[in-house]
Formats: structure tokens, C-alpha cells, sequence
């Protein structure tokens, strides 16, 4: 739909949209006309404004062949700009806590994991009794 909407509004008609949306243009994320249409896109999704956005396309672009609040609701999140999602690179975090991402949380339980029984080497003697 990104691709669409780009194809089909300026930035003018893109402000105008919000406007009739009751979105403030300004406040959304992004530089450049495609960033603001996929922070569009994505503020709808996660305001449940999806319905109310597809209507205005539909209004204002009524020859276009938009997909249906169906195709819309099911395909995946509009990825970000340069079309990969996240790509994290974590080292050694033995002993910490890390929480990334939209949504995430890390939960500490403030007692030590049980320590493991000694247990002998395989190539050490077992005592004999």
C-alpha cells in the first residue's frame, strides 16, 4: 500500500489525508515523502485507524485499485526503509539483561540460579568405599 499511496499523492494531498484523519503530518516519524506514508501506515495499524485510512484513499482516489481492508489487515507490517527489519549484534551477555525492541521486557528474579552439584571430571577416579 506504501507504494500506492506513493504513486498517487504529492505531499500536499499526503498533509490533506492527515488532516481529514485528524493526524497531525508533522508529528509523524520519517524524512522524505516515503517515510512519513510508511509512518502513516504504521501509526494506523497501531491507532486501529487502518479502516478510517483506507476510506479516505478510497474517497480521494476512487480509481485506484486499493486492496481490500482484508489484504490490508493480514499482510505483515511495512518494513522499515532499507526494506530489512532488525539486525542485532550482541556479544558476551553472560549475567545480563537485555529487553529489545517494540514491546519488549526483561523480567529479574533477584535470587542466583541453583548451582549444579560437583560432579567428578570423566577422566578422574571415582573414590572407591
Amino acid at each position: 500500500m506504501l507504494s500506492l499511496i506513493a504513486d498517487h499523492f504529492d505531499t500536499q494531498e499526503l498533509r490533506e489525508l492527515c488532516f481529514e484523519l485528524g493526524i497531525d503530518y508533522d508529528d509523524l516519524g520519517g524524512e522524505g515523502r516515503r517515510a512519513k506514508i510508511r509512518e502513516l501506515l504504521l501509526y494506523a495499524r497501531r491507532h486501529g485507524r487502518t479502516p478510517d485510512l483506507l476510506e479516505q484513499l478510497q474517497r480521494a482516489r476512487p480509481h485506484v485499485a486499493w486492496p481490500s481492508l482484508a489484504e490490508v489487515m493480514t499482510a505483515p507490517p511495512v518494513p522499515p526503509p532499507d526494506g530489512g527489519g532488525d539486525n542485532i549484534q550482541v556479544g558476551n551477555i553472560s549475567g545480563s539483561v537485555v529487553a529489545i525492541g517494540s514491546g519488549a521486557s526483561a523480567r529479574i528474579d533477584p535470587t542466583p540460579p541453583p548451582k549444579a552439584p560437583d560432579t567428578p571430571a570423566p577422566d578422574s577416579p571415582t573414590p572407591s568405599n
